[in-house]
This record gives structure tokens, C-alpha cells and sequence, in this order.
């Protein structure tokens, strides 16, 4: 039988053992991310863990935030792109059945997830979209990511000879990319992420 619980320090170096063992795993699943989240969206990191004796067999990343109408919600994972849990299906099921259970005893206001999920237990969880980041140092994978008339556009752009395409590394290019975030979210009538938050980035 798989035993849940909380992500806690002292498990830092197993946890992060562990991710590299999941080929699903992001930068989003990482203790970073979560204390960068913590620190400039103050998003209460969340994480489950499955364990199978004294092994990580099932990871869940999961934030807590305030309501704007009071409460909590919990969100896997907020300010983030998708998150799907890891590990195989009884422990993914396990890390939901947990976490619903979790969701009705502490009353919390909201419960969101960013992924599909058929689960053995007969409920089905839909993706709910309501931001989206997404970060990944491979350019391949990016291109990948795009939808196929975004791509072409792209494409397209860079037969210009005085565009060019690379990966982002320095604070100067994170800077870049949260004025334009910015620009796009007020035209939307989205919140903003805070100036803090692009700052961390090139060393996670």
C-alpha cells in the first residue's frame, strides 16, 4: 500500500533524486520553481509525494492560494504551464484520491487542475487553462509546443534576415519577455506577474 505525504526539507535530495527518474518531469516540478512561486506569488507550495516502502514512486506539485473573495483554492500548479503528476497509475491515482480527500476535509473554496486525468476510481478530471508559462531550454521542444499556424508564423518571421531565433539566458532577456507578458496580459485584462518574478529565472 503507497503512503502520501508532504513534501518536507529533510526529503530535499531524495525528491530531487527522484525527478530525474520521471521522464514528465519539468522545471515546474522542481523545489525551485516552488520557492520561486512562494516567494514572489506568495503560492504555498503544496507537494505530495507517494512512497512505496522508503521509494518515491509519485510525485503531485500542488499550490495554495488566497481567494480573492476569501477562502483558498488549491491548484496544480498556479502561474505555471502543465504539470501532470508522475509515477505510474496506482500511484497517480493514489496522489488524487489523496488529495481529494485532502480538498473536503480542509474546505478549500477551489480545486484546479491543468491536465487531463481518466482515473480508476470513475471520476475524470479536465484541463482548465488560465495561465500559461511555458519554459524549456531545448528549442526543438519549443517549436514542438506551438500550434501548427503559430509555428508557420514563426518561420516566416525568421526569413528576415535581420530576425534571429535563441535560447534566453540572460536577466536582460527575461526583462524583454515580462514587458511583452505585460503588455499582452492588460490587453487581456489579466493580472500581471510581479517584477520579481522574472529575475530568478536564468539560474533555476
Amino acid at each position: 500500500m503507497l503512503n502520501v505525504q508532504e513534501f518536507k526539507p529533510e526529503n530535499a535530495d531524495e525528491y530531487n533524486n527522484a525527478l530525474k527518474g520521471f521522464s514528465d518531469a519539468s522545471i515546474y516540478h522542481t523545489r525551485p520553481w516552488a520557492n520561486l512561486l512562494q516567494a514572489t506569488l506568495a503560492v504555498k507550495p503544496k507537494t505530495l509525494i507517494a512512497f512505496d516502502g522508503k521509494d518515491i514512486v509519485g510525485i503531485l506539485p500542488l499550490g495554495e492560494q488566497k481567494d480573492l473573495l476569501g477562502g483558498h483554492r488549491l491548484v496544480s500548479l498556479p502561474f505555471s504551464h502543465l504539470v501532470p503528476p508522475l509515477g505510474n497509475k496506482d500511484a497517480i491515482n493514489t496522489l488524487l484520491q489523496y488529495t481529494l480527500n485532502h480538498f473536503r476535509d480542509k474546505n478549500y473554496s477551489f480545486l484546479e487542475f491543468k491536465y487531463d486525468i481518466k482515473s480508476s476510481q470513475g471520476y475524470q478530471i479536465n484541463r482548465f487553462m488560465n495561465t500559461e508559462l511555458s519554459l524549456t531550454p531545448d528549442k526543438n521542444t519549443l517549436e514542438k509546443q506551438l500550434r501548427p499556424n503559430t509555428r508557420q508564423k514563426l518561420n516566416q518571421s525568421l526569413q528576415n534576415k535581420d530576425l534571429s531565433l535563441r535560447l534566453a539566458s540572460k536577466l536582460r532577456d527575461f526583462k524583454d519577455l515580462d514587458s511583452i507578458m505585460a503588455i499582452n496580459r492588460r490587453e487581456l485584462g489579466s493580472l500581471t506577474y510581479p517584477k520579481g518574478f522574472f529575475k530568478p529565472l536564468p539560474k533555476i
